[in-house]
């Protein structure tokens, strides 16, 4: 009697266990198959939470798959490399007139930078400043320095008008009349540079460019240049005006020359022998 009740409960209890590893191995194979599920959905379902990409990336699309692309993303104008680099804008001119005027500001751009380079070879004063601004001090030769500075960018930055007419220049001890008058500009409008119908006619000269040296020399009026008058316009009269620094460094056609004189002297390094870069401006008023 008792060894029958003892094979009863073990056969109880092989049966209980049996079914215990049997519902253990169907919940395991179930929760594989649930959790590779959530992994399937997971993967192919929008971010919740904003993806943190390179700095002036406001929004990503939402990612499809496992990979997204950057290409379609919204740059912010803020942070975008471009934006922090200020462009030239045009107003009123042609396509043909536009394409004049930055070829003229990449050439004057050009030739400041040689004026600067010169500035920075001649710390102790040089033939050439001497020429054109007089009797050397340190304090003069900064401010011209950093002129240059400026005119190496700032044009490619600046607003052009063209106009079709342009008031005459009473500033100068040399009035201008309305029409020979090649640009203007307002000091108290700083960065915008007026063009005058005289300005397209001026005539092409070797190794340099006339409107480029307007560019400039217009330029040095804005107080973020210089703030340069015009008290002599003409090559010799710009040179005799030199035996008066103080009015010398404030003429804007002064510092107009001496730029264009330093590019003159790159061009002799280059090409060798004589160059009489500024033969042609002697006449030029």
């Amino acid at each position: 009697m008792k060894l029958w009740f003892l094979r009863f409960w073990v056969c109880i209890g092989s049966a209980l266990l049996s079914l215990f590893y049997l519902k253990l191995d169907m919940f395991i194979t179930a929760a594989f198959v649930l959790f590779t599920a959530l992994l399937a959905s997971a993967d192919s379902a929008p971010p919740s939470m904003p993806i943190n990409g390179p700095a002036g990336i406001d929004h990503v699309p939402a990612a499809k798959g496992k990979h997204f692309s950057l290409e379609k993303a919204h740059v912010s104008p803020k942070t975008s490399p471009l934006s922090k680099r200020a462009r030239a804008s045009y107003y009123d001119c042609s396509p043909g007139q536009k394409q004049q005027i930055i070829s003229a500001v990449e050439e004057a751009q050009k030739y400041a930078t040689a004026a600067y380079r010169h500035l920075k070879s001649n710390r102790n004063n040089s033939t050439l400043y001497t020429e054109w601004f007089g009797e050397y001090d340190h304090k003069s030769y900064n401010s011209v320095l950093k002129s240059s500075s400026k005119l190496r960018k700032l044009p490619q930055s600046w607003k052009y008008l063209c106009q079709r007419d342009c008031p005459e220049d009473r500033d100068s001890r040399q009035r201008i009349d309305s029409k020979k008058r090649i640009a203007w500009v307002n000091k108290k409008l700083p960065g915008t540079f007026n063009i005058c119908p005289a300005f397209w006619k001026l005539p092409p000269v070797k190794n340099s460019n006339l409107k480029a040296f307007n560019i400039i020399q217009e330029g040095t009026h804005f107080r973020e240049v210089l703030g340069t008058v015009n008290y002599e316009y003409s090559y010799s009269d710009c040179l005799e005006l030199a035996a008066q620094p103080d009015r010398a460094r404030m003429n804007g056609p002064n510092y107009a020359y001496f730029i264009l004189g330093a590019w003159g002297k790159e061009l002799q390094k280059k090409k060798g022998g004589k160059f009489g870069f500024l033969a042609k401006f002697r006449s030029h008023k």
